[in-house]
Order: C-alpha cells, then sequence, then structure tokens
C-alpha cells in the first residue's frame, strides 16, 4: 500500500521482537495498548491491498477498528522472519503449560474458556483470548499473550510453554482424540494468520505449520455442549499433564 502523510507510525513489540507498522487511521494505534512505542521514522508494515480487499470482503470495511484486526495478517507474515506467527486460537495456561482451543469465529472457543475457569476456579488463567503469537525456540513452541484478545478482552497469564493443539468442533457428543499429522496439518495451517501478499508467507505459513505439529500433539475436540464437554477436557489436560510430571 502506499503511504502519505496521513499515516501514523509507531513501533510493535510482540515476543521480543519489534516490527515498524503504518497506520491509515490515526485511531488504530490506541487499540494496540501498550504493545505500541512512538511515533518513529519511517514507513513500516501496512495492509497490502490483497489483505485489505480480502478483509472487506469477508468480514467488514475498513475503519480503526477493522484495521487493528486486520494488522494480524502482516505482522504475523513479518514476525515468521523472526520464527514467531500470530494463530487463531484461544489459549489457556493450566499447570505452567499453555493450550491452544483453534476453530473458526463462533464456534465456542471463548466458551469453552470461560466454562473451565467456572468449573475449575484457580486452575487456568488466559495467555489471550483469540490471538496469541507462538515462538519456536530450539526445543519447544512458547505461547505468548498479544494485543489481539477477542470481544471479552481476556489476557494477563505470562507466557508458557506449549503442551498441546485443540481443535473445537461442534458435534453431537463429548470426545476427544489425538490426531495423526495427516488428519492435522490443514487445520492447523489454516489456523495460522498469513498474508495473501507473496508466495513466500505461504510457504513459511507452511514450515511453521510443520513445525508445530513435530513439536506439540494436536486432538480434535468434538464439542456436544458444556459444561460436560468442559470436564472431559480438564480430564484430557489433567491426564496429560500428570503423564508429563506438571
Amino acid at each position: 500500500m502506499k503511504h502519505t502523510k496521513e499515516h501514523s507510525f509507531f513501533k510493535l513489540t510482540l515476543a521480543d521482537v519489534t516490527v515498524g507498522c503504518s497506520f491509515e487511521f490515526p485511531e488504530t494505534h490506541r487499540y494496540f495498548g501498550d504493545y505500541v512505542s512512538g511515533p518513529f521514522p519511517g514507513e513500516g508494515l501496512s495492509l497490502s491491498p490483497e489483505d485489505r480487499a480480502a478483509w472487506e470482503k469477508n468480514i467488514a470495511s475498513m475503519d480503526a477498528y477493522n484495521e487493528y484486526s486486520a494488522f494480524t495478517l502482516p505482522v504475523s507474515a513479518e514476525l515468521m522472519k523472526y520464527g514467531r506467527c500470530v494463530m487463531h486460537a484461544a489459549a489457556f495456561r493450566f499447570r505452567g503449560r499453555a493450550y491452544l482451543i483453534a476453530a473458526p469465529s463462533g464456534v465456542g472457543k471463548s466458551t469453552q474458556v470461560r466454562t473451565l475457569s467456572e468449573l475449575y476456579p484457580g486452575e487456568f488463567s488466559v495467555i489471550s483470548g483469540d490471538r496469541p503469537v507462538l515462538e519456536a525456540t530450539e526445543d519447544e513452541i512458547v505461547v505468548h499473550p498479544s494485543p489481539w484478545n477477542g470481544k471479552e478482552g481476556w489476557r494477563g497469564a505470562d507466557k508458557a510453554p506449549l503442551a498441546a493443539i485443540i481443535l473445537l468442533k461442534r458435534g453431537e457428543t463429548n470426545t476427544v482424540r489425538e490426531l495423526s499429522v495427516r488428519n492435522a496439518a490443514a487445520r492447523v495451517f489454516a489456523s495460522i494468520f498469513q498474508s495473501a501478499e507473496t508466495e513466500e508467507s505461504i510457504r513459511r505459513t507452511a514450515a511453521f505449520a510443520e513445525l508445530l505439529l513435530k513439536r506439540a500433539p494436536v486432538w480434535e475436540f468434538e464439542n456436544g455442549g458444556v459444561p460436560d464437554s468442559s470436564r472431559l477436557l480438564y480430564e484430557v489436560v489433567l491426564k496429560e499433564a500428570k503423564q508429563d510430571g506438571v
């Protein structure tokens, strides 16, 4: 996107990486809270015409709030250069480790997190309600909070190493099963925010998805309705934690 004098320029710091951002709307930076600082000299990231067109076609016309939300696309693409990305998932912390509940909007990620917190007070805390930042270190994936926390605005827990990815779907029964890499790959790939601007961005997304599949188990969680589904999920994460000695 061509930059103009009307654009505002800020530094955005996520998972210890700072990138420059160029916002079309003067109010956009306020949605990022304490993750932004500046202004800074230079242009920085902005929404590409392809990303903006896709957002406006599928979600909403552009304004300050939607620019803030859509900025996950160029930011995630840029963070992948540094071994990080933004994932569409609710991230919660349990016994010092992070779990991701990934699903399209409206499937029930927030309902699961809320119900777990109500049923088991004090045992769960939210890292990010909607789009955590994932960091690939030498031997693990670390889940970080982010400025994108869904309509509930849930955040607060510290970063934590990833224990598992939970792919949520609606169903008639409450069941959890571990998926093979082959059956999980496409859905994990689709959960990572990626820019449509370049082939390189798509390739980096695929590489990060492959790394996630190597580092953490992926469970398919069929949700037949809370609170029973949340009780089942608690039993699964508790068993997994005990098996790993935490």
